[in-house]
């Protein structure tokens, strides 16, 4: 893909991942961080020749997301692609999630990744893609190390597949090898 990326949630795992991927792709992408600390994301743009921007939102705050807008607001993107997400620690099961700790995950992992939509979808050019993915999936902080897939493993395949949905209308669930999963 020669194009350009708007990637929320870009500063380890499957989001670095994933940035690094489109720019061996040729594109260029604005990649986000939550926070001022320094990340691999900030390693990776000293490396690629003015193809990465860095961006700093907290999707959890709509004030940043809109801030972010108005940042970015006079320019158009190929592909907006929503990976922020939090996780809560693997060794509890449901009993032990506090009524405050399940919303902050379904704030983070749900409502606010259809605020960016909404808020950033615009940026958007006709013909170009939305995409949310779950993270947590692979092998990465996130995800641990007993997750089913490591990042070299499901990141290429999962940029060809959002790529190849380019012009496509319509929501679809699929998975990273591009087959449609079962809801």
């Amino acid at each position: 893909m020669n194009g350009t990326v708007l990637l929320i949630g870009a500063s380890r795992g499957l989001g670095y991942a994933i940035a690094a991927e489109y720019i061996a792709r040729g594109a260029q992408v604005v990649g986000t961080v939550r926070g001022p600390a320094r990340t691999m994301l900030h390693d990776l743009q000293e490396t690629v020749g003015g193809r990465l921007e860095i961006e700093h939102v907290d999707i959890d705050a709509p004030e940043q997301v809109q801030s972010l807008h108005d940042r970015l607001g006079t320019r158009s993107f190929d592909l907006l692609f929503v990976n922020a997400g939090v996780t809560n620690r693997p060794e509890e099961t449901t009993a032990d999630v506090t009524t405050e700790e399940f919303t902050r995950l379904m704030v983070t992992n749900a409502l606010s990744p259809m605020r960016v939509i909404e808020t950033l979808g615009e940026l958007v050019v006709p013909d170009g893609t939305i995409a949310i993915m779950s993270s947590g999936q692979g092998k990465t902080d996130l995800g641990g190390p007993s997750a089913r897939l490591t990042i070299s493993e499901s990141i290429p395949n999962l940029v060809t597949t959002i790529d190849a949905q380019r012009g496509h209308a319509g929501l679809q669930y699929l998975d990273y090898l591009g087959q449609t999963v079962a809801w």
